[in-house]
């Protein structure tokens, strides 16, 4: 799993080299989580409280 300055980096990358709005992006990554096995949710949780800082 990234950090969160990667994840960040990925998210800026879609958004400059796609078609894709922060809205369609946002649920892309809504439905990845959804793929996320449960021993690496709490992970996410770490990386969305770091990318508030």
């Amino acid at each position: 799993m990234g950090d969160a300055k990667s994840s960040i980096v990925i998210v800026e990358s879609l958004i400059t080299f796609s078609k894709l709005d922060t809205k369609r992006i946002k649920a892309i990554v809504a439905f990845l989580k959804t793929l996320t096995d449960a021993r690496y949710e709490p992970l996410l949780a770490e990386q969305e409280a770091a990318a508030k800082n």
